[in-house]
């Protein structure tokens, strides 16, 4: 009933933004804005738990609470800006995400948040530009960002559509972003070669693009060409050792390559980093405590 009266109160229903926001997914880190915040991990549990329920003024109350004895904490202006997206006061929220956008650059929820914000109004080319932010600081999740919110507009009766491709990305101002983008569409129409030339321009233009080299692997190994999309898993975990995906693709190029040992390894190594397709394929390829 209470969701119900926030709904036609004009409100956001936060369940859905929490549902797919990785946010407290190692959120305490080593990050430099994070440390002050390592004391209050379970007070942020709770928070997050309160904005989950609607009862955004006891969040914001404890949010005061923990800003009085760690004013450096940047998770306190994040969750502040949560809270005034749900009560649809897009232009405070606006405010403090894009204070800690320039305060802490490699925090991908301020870009998380921003893009959403943009795609609720329409700005789908803006949003792209901030989604594509969150894949370069966070390659393992931002992907997801492109097919949840920017393929939907891309389609025209269920199917992607040129004209509304092009008519979208000639507004877009990251020439990265641009391909990128261009580059899923083309994989996820299995038209490989030209999804690896677009991929293959995102790494040239931004070489420390880890998101971009793992799909121009990806994009090789679809043509059956193992070795080149072994070189591209590398160079995506020189870039970023924690993309656990990189390790789980990595590994199975090995195994099939018949490096049980090395291949293993590596998916251990996608399990260490909590990657959730990484135990199946150590039960199917590896036998049990061998290589732990």
């Amino acid at each position: 009933m209470l969701m119900a009266i926030l709904v036609l109160s004009g409100f956001r229903i936060p369940h859905a933004i929490a549902a797919q926001n990785p946010l407290l997914d190692g959120w305490i880190s080593d990050h430099p804005g994070l440390a002050p915040c390592k004391p209050y991990e379970e007070q942020f549990e709770e928070i997050d738990e309160l904005l989950k329920g609607g009862r955004w003024t006891d969040a914001e109350v404890m949010l005061l609470q923990i800003k009085a004895t760690a004013p450096d904490c940047a998770l306190v202006p994040l969750f502040h800006g949560r809270i005034h997206y749900y009560r649809r006061n897009d232009r405070q929220a606006l405010a403090l995400f894009n204070q800690l956008a320039v305060r802490h650059p490699d925090m991908y929820q301020t870009y998380h948040f921003r893009g959403i914000i943009y795609n609720d109004y329409g700005l789908q080319t803006v949003a792209l530009e901030e989604f594509h932010k969150v894949m370069m600081v966070n390659p393992t999740i931002g992907s997801g960002y492109f097919l949840r919110y920017i393929f939907p507009y891309l389609e025209k009766d269920g199917k992607l559509d040129p004209a509304h491709i092009d008519s979208m990305l000639q507004y877009v101002t990251n020439t990265a972003a641009s391909n990128l983008t261009r580059g899923f569409l083309a994989f996820y129409q299995d038209n490989y070669p030209v999804a690896l030339r677009h991929f293959k321009n995102v790494t040239a233009a931004e070489p420390q693009h880890a998101g971009a080299w793992l799909y121009a692997g990806r994009s090789y190994e679809e043509m059956r060409w193992r070795l080149e999309a072994y070189h591209c898993y590398n160079k995506a975990i020189e870039i970023d050792n924690t993309f656990a995906r990189a390790w789980l693709l990595r590994g199975l190029i090995l195994i099939k390559d018949r490096n049980w040992y090395h291949g293993c390894r590596d998916l251990y190594k996608a399990k260490e980093l909590e990657y959730p397709a990484a135990d199946m394929a150590i039960r199917n390829f590896c036998r049990r405590g061998r290589f732990q």
